[in-house]
Order: C-alpha cells, then structure tokens, then sequence
C-alpha cells in the first residue's frame, strides 16, 4: 500500500479478506487506516445465500466499502446448475447498497459459470446466440442495472465519471463506525450531450462538526476531442460562490 501510495496517492485500492474474500465482517473490526480503500467480496449464487449477504452488511454498517470483484451464478465450483433465484437475490441486495461489480467469467470453458457456449471463438463479436444460460442472464442483468434502453435494440449510456472519489483524511472521526459519505449522479440524461452535469450530495455519518472546507472531491471524465472545458457551479445548498473548483489534467504514467 505504501508503494502504490507513493505513485498514485488518490487511487482506489481494493483489497482482499479471508477465507476467498469473504470475512469482509472480520475486516470491519480492524480496518486499514488509507483513504479510498475498498474491500472484495466473492460470491457464488448457488453456495454462499443470506448469511453472506448479513456478513456484508455488517460491514457496511461498519464503514466498509466493498466491490464483488468475483460472483457466479453458480455453486462455488463454478459448475452445477445455474442459480438465478439467488442470483437475483444478491444483484438486488448489491443495488441496493451501492455495490459494483464483476461476474465470472467471460471465456468459453466447458462449465456452468463461462458466460459463452464452449463452441464459441475468440474471433469476431460476440452475439447473443453464442452466450451461454449464465451469460444471457448476466447480460440481461447488466442492461438493467446500467439503465441501458433495450426496447430499441440499442445500449443508451449517460456520461459518467471514471471514478469519483472523496478524500476523507482530514474528516474522519476515529472513534466512530462510519465516515463521510459521497453520492453523485448525472443530471443530464441525454444520449448526446456537451455538457456534464454531475450531481453530488455528502453525507456525515462521523458523528461530529466537519468543516466544508476541509472536502475534496475529485471527478474524472474523458473529453471528446479537443474540446474547451469550463467550471462553474450552477447550485449548491451552501450558496453557489463557495464551492470553490478547477479544471485540471491527468495523464498516464509513461
């Protein structure tokens, strides 16, 4: 942690837990004490059910933010049948938590959980007739939680941000089980746009005074083209003239 720190301090960094990154409750009782820190979860639909999902919880109660960097929708051997009740049960659960994530897997492998046919290439696109139980169902899946528009036979996306984080260093309370909560949203909902209009809403949950001042929030976006950007704060609950922002770079490590 301390190298990634040292050449990228502001980065999300996802972290592991015991027994196949599932003891996120046990990493609730001793967390690490970095900024922007998440925790993994794995799960597979047809083992790991409610008790789980309440070890989960526990940890989000606890401050954790997780990210299901690993699911199946079936049994932990990742064969068996393919288990969309619970796997229903747990998209719903992530959604409404606020949870991401990454299903296993997309390959052609002879089992249960590819989300392609074993008669599938590596050549060309990958079309709907080649998609196995697992990868129609997760796909469906996808299309609904992104807010995608699947009556036109076309994926609808709002710009988003690539990350959005709060730096919380200066702002969190030791002694209390949660922090400062940062939710954000895009107001424009057009398909075309040449404008961002992200939306963001802080949340003390430290159980003391916080000063304004002291929060960051970092949005990141890919313009289209060479385009000129400009800042401007068009409300703000604490009068639009405080929030105070600028418009910077980012470039890749070479």
């Amino acid at each position: 942690l301390l190298i990634i720190r040292k050449y990228s301090p502001d980065a999300i960094i996802i972290v592991g837990s015991s027994n196949w990154s599932q003891d996120v409750d046990v990493a609730a009782g001793s967390p690490l004490s970095y900024d922007n820190i998440m925790y993994s979860l794995h799960f597979y639909a047809g083992t790991h059910k409610a008790d789980l999902r309440n070890k989960a919880k526990k940890a989000i109660n606890a401050g954790l933010a997780l990210f299901v960097t690993e699911w199946g929708t079936t049994d932990a051997s990742g064969n068996g049948n393919v288990d969309t009740a619970s796997s229903d049960e747990w998209l719903t659960f992530l959604e409404e938590n606020g949870i991401s994530w990454c299903n296993w897997s997309l390959c052609n492998k002879n089992e249960s959980s590819a989300a392609l046919k074993s008669s599938a290439t590596a050549n060309g696109s990958v079309s709907d007739s080649v998609l196995s139980t697992s990868g129609a169902y997760v796909k469906k899946a996808m299309l609904k939680y992104s807010g995608a528009d699947t009556t036109s036979g076309k994926t609808k996306v709002t710009p988003t941000p690539k990350v959005t984080a709060a730096r919380t260093s200066d702002i969190k309370d030791d002694n209390s089980t949660r922090g400062i909560e940062l939710y954000q949203f895009n107001q424009d909902k057009n398909d075309e746009t040449s404008t961002l209009s992200p939306m963001f809403k802080v949340v003390n949950n430290s159980g003391k005074s916080v000063k304004l001042s002291n929060i960051e929030i970092y949005y990141y976006f890919n313009p289209d083209g060479n385009v000129d950007t400009i800042y401007e704060v068009d409300y703000a609950d604490i009068n639009g003239s405080n929030p105070f922002g600028k418009l910077g770079h980012v470039y890749p490590e070479q």
